[in-house]
């Protein structure tokens, strides 16, 4: 599966390379929404916990953060986040201000609590705003399918533990094999 980010203007991704998110700042400085739009708060909040909370989580895997594809919510134009982790996972998510949508692909297999998402069935692709239809997977099954799935999450808290777990269980995969 071939993903590319978006383009964007070359002036700010020149003047923020050093972070990890630039191109996701980036991104988020040339699509602000005007200042009449009623969720333009929801937007900057959404933006900076992915910039500053997400990242930061992720930074000793030093993952990859880009947008890559966008879609429209409240008539505010949102991002599809990209994450590539040095170590191979993936993740293609994205928030319209009331749930997450998170696809994952993993090399290994994972095992996660099942009070994380709120899916138990497949996610029809029109449910997955701003995703390419393949970037939509089958449900997460502790069983058979715990590596390449697609989930919803209802809260950025949840969201945020839901990447702890997984870096987590990656992490000592990668211990254990040093």
């Amino acid at each position: 599966m071939e993903i590319k980010d978006l383009e964007i203007n070359d002036e700010y991704a020149t003047h923020h390379k050093e972070m990890l998110s630039f191109h996701l700042y980036a991104w988020l400085l040339e699509n602000k929404p005007s200042d009449s739009m009623i969720y333009k708060e929801a937007y900057w909040e959404q933006g900076f916990f992915m910039r500053d909370t997400i990242c930061n989580l992720l930074r000793e895997f030093k993952a990859e953060v880009s947008v890559i594809s966008t879609h429209t919510s409240k008539s505010i134009k949102l991002p599809v986040y990209h994450i590539k982790l040095n170590n191979g996972v993936e993740f293609i998510l994205r928030n319209n201000f009331y749930d997450w949508k998170v696809t994952v692909i993993s090399p290994i297999s994972l095992m996660l609590d099942d009070e994380l998402f709120s899916n138990t069935d497949d996610i029809a692709p029109c449910y997955c705003e701003g995703f390419e239809n393949e970037w939509v997977l089958s449900n997460y099954c502790k069983d058979t399918n715990n590596k390449k799935f697609t989930v919803e999450i209802y809260s950025r808290y949840l969201l945020y533990t839901f990447f702890f777990n997984i870096l987590m269980q990656v992490n000592k995969k990668v211990i254990k094999k040093s």
